[in-house]
């Protein structure tokens, strides 16, 4: 691989063997010094970027991203699909009718039949940090037509 190159030995091979003089070898010591730092910080950008490439909307992806963050020794964040559940509708055995009674609800806002999001970042109590913070993040790993709440439990 190209990045696994030492330039101080490659300077050497070079730089004939008649010319290899303290003061030029200092020289060209001082000149690959200043290239390793430069390909060292290639090298720490390129993995960086690869890893950001390796990161896809994909649930499990978005979870080792949020965890290699967040919570990198106890991996405990989760990203759980939005739930449906039917309307339940209360029937008394007598009347053999169903009867809605509106604004009366058996499930929690998140469980209800209506998808409010796409899907939930579930943080356990013990992970701090902010939430914008965490939305940005998100944001910018999931699909743009794709919505989510951030639950702390």
């Amino acid at each position: 691989m190209i990045y696994s190159t030492d330039i101080k030995i490659l300077f050497e091979l070079l730089l004939s063997t008649f010319m290899r003089t303290d003061s030029v070898c200092a020289l060209m010591d001082s000149i690959a010094l200043s290239l390793s730092t430069i390909k060292n910080k290639l090298v720490a950008y390129r993995n960086k970027v690869n890893y950001d490439i390796a990161i896809t909307p994909q649930v499990c992806y978005l979870e080792k991203a949020l965890n290699d963050r967040c919570d990198n020794t106890l991996r405990r964040i989760r990203v759980d699909d939005s739930t449906f559940r039917d309307i339940t509708y209360i029937k008394v055995d007598t009347e053999q009718r169903d009867e809605y009674l509106g604004q009366f609800a058996i499930y929690n806002t998140i469980e209800s039949g209506y998808f409010l999001f796409d899907f939930y970042v579930v943080l356990p109590s013990g992970i701090i940090l902010p939430a914008d913070e965490l939305r940005v993040f998100v944001t910018k790993l999931k699909l743009a037509s794709k919505t989510f709440e951030i639950i702390y439990q």
